[in-house]
């Protein structure tokens, strides 16, 4: 049967899926987690259902988005411990946040889809790297609405594996044609551009992006380039945190001078913006 800890190794492990596949994996550890320990005494299950939100927290330091969701979660188990409830009910609650966070994540990440696809629909070219499930949405939801975007983007390996390729396949099944560019190409990929998308895994309170290789080479490229083509990453506001002590292998720190702007469940911001998405009241700004 598989347990909570097996979930956590898997979500350590995972080197294909993006940040918000990751999410739902986290998730589900924690409802494992939750279904575990039965007949223990509510102080022993609320300590159990801790050590829990921990290593899934744990377990992908730079992708923010799991340690916020499972503090959430662990926030309102550690309130129904308070209140003197039997473990069952302390379970019950848990298994409820769960179900509040992870259909709230999908609302925002929805909505962030949404916006991000009227922008890059606007775009005759757009160009990404690295694998974002959201961008890759996002693009899909734009093509259908302009059949003649054209779609680069950067082969992204690391470690033997090509993100971009993923990225390309994950379009490609959508009926989304893209044309696949190798990291040593960035000019070429970014030549008559109107728009550089990719997804993020963190986004700190003064701009600067955390997301996979080669995010800040493609971000240079684009100021590089003659107009300069506006770089504009995806994030849900729970991404937002006041900063990043480790970037995993694989990941590029993107300093907020080389961003344009946010895409969120809340619209556009620039990187001075992002910080109001944490108190939940966005300052707006309208697109690049």
């Amino acid at each position: 049967m598989r347990t909570w800890r097996d979930a956590v190794r898997e979500l350590e492990q995972d080197r294909a899926r993006g940040a918000s596949q990751l999410l739902e994996l986290a998730l589900d550890a924690l409802a494992l987690a939750a279904n575990e320990a039965h007949g223990q005494s509510p102080a022993a299950y609320a300590a159990h259902f801790s050590a829990a939100a921990g290593a899934v927290a744990a377990a992908r330091p730079t992708m923010v988005a799991i340690g916020a969701c499972a503090r959430r979660v662990l926030q309102q188990v550690q309130e129904a411990a308070g209140g003197h409830g039997s473990a069952e009910a302390i379970r019950r609650s848990a298994l409820a946040a769960i179900d509040r966070v992870r259909a709230q994540a999908r609302e925002a990440r929805r909505q962030a889809i949404t916006r991000a696809a009227e922008l890059a629909a606007t775009a005759d070219c757009i160009v990404t790297c690295s694998f974002s499930s959201t961008v890759v949405e996002a693009i899909a939801l734009a093509a259908g609405c302009a059949p003649h975007l054209q779609v680069r983007v950067l082969a992204s390996r690391w470690q033997g594996r090509s993100y971009g390729a993923a990225t390309a396949a994950a379009l490609q099944e959508r009926h989304v044609h893209c044309q696949v560019f190798d990291d040593d190409a960035l000019a070429a990929a970014v030549a008559g551009a109107r728009l550089a998308l990719v997804g993020a895994d963190a986004v700190t309170e003064h701009g600067t992006l955390i997301n996979g290789t080669p995010s800040l080479a493609l971000a240079r490229a684009c100021r590089r380039a003659r107009p300069p083509v506006p770089f504009l990453a995806v994030c849900e506001s729970l991404k937002v945190v006041p900063g990043v002590q480790a970037l995993e292998p694989g990941f590029d720190a993107v300093p907020a001078a080389l961003v344009t702007g946010f895409v969120s469940e809340h619209g556009v911001a620039s990187p001075e913006g992002v910080a109001a998405w944490r108190s939940g009241s966005p300052a707006e700004a309208g697109p690049p």
